[in-house]
């Protein structure tokens, strides 16, 4: 029999302290500990080797040992923005204490007057092209804006308790429940509907969308699909490939599944499947993978990097990918940041695939964020760099960006939070570059999530 163990919660600013666990302790269950007991709002758990813990699981099956050190990371502010090129979309910050400011089109989500007293208590924010559904605490769950687009819930709201994730493909929305159970609502050929696969849904670990579909992981290596075909929705043609998985990405409009012993699937898409090989094999040494609209880059744990895909969205960079601390990629391009704090760009040079008239700026940096159509650099001084689509957040050069602590994106726009708590946006307005209605209620806001832009 399992015997209890002792470990150390810990905070970033060093506090700390002592509990005592038992092995049946959900992951869930020792987070509300660690906001108990070092007194402050956390949104995960981190080991001392850089494992994220997943809230359904359990310390037992968590390989946490006596005496091991857990990081407990504070919950943190984020921006989102629903919308792409139709010019219609919303913006949506939650606030470090749980609540939630919008702004922008009223029928997609900027308006809350009708849900503002369930917006509360707020862990995490995701958005359709259309709509918004919000995850509190206690595992329950908010959507608003255009009901076509995953705004209304209403039909499936008495399954959506004890939610621990939820995912948005472009209309339509994926809540993970802690039982392993799937709920989904919104357009139904966008994933809204997943009665075909419903049986096949259970003991599922974590779900990933593109524009038009979703891929569940199950407990046991097994990949679920349903939506749109040609966005991954049908799986057939690899199905047998799909076994053992242990980790999917997502892009617009693929996915790419990467197995046990290192085979990395691809499907979706048929103009994009024509650029890409179904199975190829990459190795055990897989740290991550990022995707474009049509194309992937995996991060091996060497620092080197392998890119397939569309050769237009970076799918065949022409640079040599070694050294590299981390990569990240929006709708066209994809940006490296080397070991040395530089910057290696590919991809469409007009989004972000050409830093080259920034380059001499790009150096110590720390991070990149992305919107579908630009890159933002933060540097270790605290300023930022931009480049890619003007419009889109590619330039910042109008905006004063001095001590700048965290940056965030959403599809067309940047945030950034100064040192001294001051909220700064540019890009385009309609995704949240222009936020000076609601500035009287960005100043509390602390830190800003990474977000992905795609869901």
């Amino acid at each position: 029999m399992a015997q209890a163990m002792s470990i150390s919660l810990a905070l970033l600013s060093g506090k700390s302290c002592s509990v005592e666990l038992e092995p049946g302790l959900s992951i869930q269950e020792l987070r509300e500990i660690a906001q108990q007991r070092l007194n402050a709002r956390i949104s995960q758990l981190i080991t001392a080797d850089g494992r994220v813990l997943k809230e359904e699981s359990y310390v037992g099956d968590s390989k946490i040992e006596s005496g091991d050190v857990v990081t407990a990371i504070l919950r943190q502010a984020a921006i989102v923005s629903n919308g792409s090129c139709n010019w219609r979309s919303a913006t949506v910050v939650r606030h470090t204490d749980g609540s939630v400011t919008a702004w922008g089109n009223f029928a997609c989500g900027g308006d809350i007057i009708g849900v503002q007293d369930q917006l509360h208590d707020v862990q995490r924010v995701v958005a359709t092209y259309a709509a918004f559904a919000a995850l509190r605490g206690d595992g329950s769950t908010v959507a608003w804006g255009e009901a076509e687009s995953g705004g209304d819930s209403s039909e499936v709201q008495e399954q959506l308790v004890d939610v621990s994730s939820i995912r948005a493909s472009g209309y339509a929305f994926a809540a993970l429940r802690r039982d392993g159970k799937v709920v989904t609502w919104g357009a139904p050929d966008y994933g809204g509907d997943s009665s075909n696969v419903q049986s096949q849904l259970a003991k599922v670990t974590e779900i990933h969308a593109t524009h038009g579909a979703f891929a569940a992981k199950c407990d046991d290596g097994r990949v679920v699909v349903w939506g749109k075909a040609n966005y991954g929705g049908d799986s057939s043609a690899v199905a047998n490939q799909l076994t053992h998985v242990q980790r999917i990405c997502a892009g617009f409009f693929a996915l790419t599944a990467v197995r046990e012993d290192g085979q990395v699937i691809t499907w979706g898409n048929a103009d994009m499947e024509a650029n890409c090989p179904r199975v190829q094999k990459l190795g055990h040494d897989v740290v991550d993978i990022q995707a474009s609209h049509a194309a992937f880059c995996a991060l091996l744990a060497d620092g080197r990097a392998v890119t397939w895909g569309d050769e237009k969205y970076g799918g065949n960079c022409p640079l040599a990918l070694t050294d590299l601390r981390s990569i990240t990629a929006n709708a066209y391009a994809f940006a490296a940041v080397t070991k040395a704090g530089r910057v290696i760009a590919w991809g469409n040079p007009f989004c972000g695939g050409d830093s080259s008239l920034v380059a001499e700026e790009l150096y110590d940096v720390v991070e990149i964020q992305a919107a579908h159509y630009a890159f933002a650099a933060l540097l270790a001084d605290g300023g930022v760099v931009a480049w890619g689509d003007v419009e889109a957040g590619g330039s910042c050069g109008d905006v004063e960006l001095r001590d700048i602590q965290e940056l965030c994106a959403s599809a067309q726009a940047f945030c950034a939070l100064s040192s001294d708590g001051f909220v700064i946006t540019w890009g385009r307005r309609d995704f949240g570059g222009d936020s000076s209605s609601v500035q009287e209620h960005l100043q509390d806001a602390k830190l800003f999530e990474r977000l992905s832009t795609y869901g």
